[in-house]
């Protein structure tokens, strides 16, 4: 996070000399981080990268409020969780370790992917493990700790998660499971390869948090498209997402390098999940390297909730640059980052790109002079609607999406899903500034400056000049 951020308010001004003042909303300066009451902020800002070498990653929040987090550390040797109660606070708070391999044994060798999760009453975490003498028999393990808060408390090993051999009972390569719960059923979800086979995933009831009525393993995708195949033909890292009559679940395809890209498959929520044929996969991934934004191999994701419980948010690892020397797996710097996502009109999620390195999340947008907050007018979703200042609210016309492209900031309504905008490319004081589709033209893109005193500003990339606000009316 910036220093100098101030965590309750933002202050945007475009020189000195106008601080305490406002021009109109233009290009000029803003402000965000809008708090409706000392306890109430309608906000949720991270830094991205928001954990560095910390890959495979799980954000879990708690009906505490607190985000928790686990993911793979580049030893591959321990097991950790972080706890905050916001999503940016995981950068810096106290990391615990609660479990560490031993030294020789069953889980000696790999330490792979743990996932918390909360299931009747206490927690569990599902990890994979291999032994020291053989590191590519890989299986899965579960812990379990029946204390309020997971950092806290005894973790006791419950053993291997049995899952089918698929003909080899010997030696396995099962990893990457998570867990989830629909209708009243318990599910756990999984990626295998089978002797002589390639990692696919696979699904099964669940009959304790640590077991399977393995009678019900049912394989539900494995990778045929040529972009699950770059590398490696694999399918691994499910996560699942329930929402809008469906259930979503995104996997992770290909080698760990610049290659790894995220999947999307949907079933109905109606339909039998150990049905193979209620499984639909997307033919394209739906999150993957981008270049634009030196983000290279994005995948292994979760998925989360703003502090508010308003906004979804997809964590993921991703490296900042593409050419890695030697096996990408021993590569350390897979970072934890995070996006704020929305939904298509079709419902289904639109992922869009991995940002580039700095500011993410989203924010209200607020005038150090009036105290009053950017919003789209009349909530209109049309191009070309105007952007005003209105009494702050915390709805989502009043939100907008921090997308830093690498070459400047989209600013997008959470509300219209449109962009604010220099009508007609103006470099002239005072021009409006709008809504408008967004395609990522330089009217649209804006550099973020902190300032010395902790205050913020946006300068418009194409014409150099800040946003502001002029009489009620959003205008550079």
């Amino acid at each position: 996070m910036d220093a100098g951020w101030k965590r309750n308010q933002w202050f945007a001004h475009c020189a000195k000399k106008r601080r305490g003042s406002i021009i109109r909303l233009a290009i000029i300066s803003l402000v965000n981080a809008c708090l409706l009451s000392s306890t109430i902020s309608y906000a949720d800002i991270f830094p991205n990268p928001i954990i560095e070498q910390r890959a495979d990653p799980w954000v879990y929040k708690h009906d505490d409020g607190n985000y928790y987090f686990t993911a793979s550390v580049p030893k591959y040797d321990r097991i950790i969780i972080r706890k905050s109660p916001t999503l940016a606070g995981l950068a810096t708070t106290e990391e615990v370790t609660i479990w560490n391999q031993p030294a020789s044994g069953p889980m000696s060798g790999f330490v792979w992917a743990p996932e918390l999760h909360y299931v009747n009453g206490a927690w569990y975490i599902y990890y994979a493990a291999s032994e020291n003498n053989d590191i590519w028999d890989i299986r899965i393990y579960v812990l379990e700790n029946t204390a309020s808060d997971p950092t806290t408390g005894t973790w006791q090993e419950k053993g291997e998660l049995k899952v089918p051999g698929h003909g080899n009972t010997s030696r396995y390569f099962a990893l990457d499971a998570t867990t989830f719960e629909h209708s009243n059923v318990q599910y756990l979800v999984w990626a295998q390869a089978a002797p002589g086979g390639e990692s696919s995933l696979y699904i099964a009831e669940m009959t304790s948090p640590w077991s399977i009525n393995q009678n019900t393993a049912t394989l539900i995708a494995k990778p045929t498209y040529d972009w699950e195949r770059q590398g490696f033909a694999v399918n691994e890292g499910p996560a699942v997402l329930k929402r809008n009559g469906r259930i979503f679940m995104t996997y992770s395809a290909s080698a760990t390098d610049r290659n790894y890209a995220i999947g999307l498959l949907t079933a109905d929520e109606n339909a039998d999940l150990l049905d193979p044929d209620s499984w639909h996969k997307n033919s394209q991934p739906v999150f993957k390297t981008n270049d634009a934004t030196s983000q290279y191999g994005p995948g292994h994701s979760s998925f989360t909730v703003s502090e508010d419980g308003t906004q979804d948010i997809l964590i993921y690892h991703a490296r900042d640059y593409a050419d890695i020397s030697g096996d990408s797996l021993y590569d350390p710097n897979r970072h934890t980052r995070g996006k704020v996502f929305t939904w298509n009109s079709d419902g289904t999620p639109n992922f869009g790109v991995p940002y580039a390195n700095g500011v993410s999340g989203y924010t209200t947008l607020k005038s150090v002079n009036s105290m009053r907050c950017i919003d789209v007018f009349k909530w209109s979703t049309q191009n070309g609607s105007d952007i005003v200042q209105w009494d702050c609210n915390g709805f989502n016309v009043q939100n907008f999406a921090l997308e830093n492209l690498g070459n400047g900031y989209l600013i997008r309504s959470l509300h219209s899903k449109k962009c604010l905008d220099v009508m007609g490319q103006s470099k002239e004081n005072g021009a409006n500034v709008a809504q408008w589709s967004c395609w990522n033209g330089d009217n649209q893109r804006w550099t973020r400056e902190t300032q010395s005193d902790g205050s913020v500003r946006f300068v418009n990339v194409h014409s150099g000049m800040c946003l502001t606000v002029v009489s009620g009316a959003v205008i550079i």
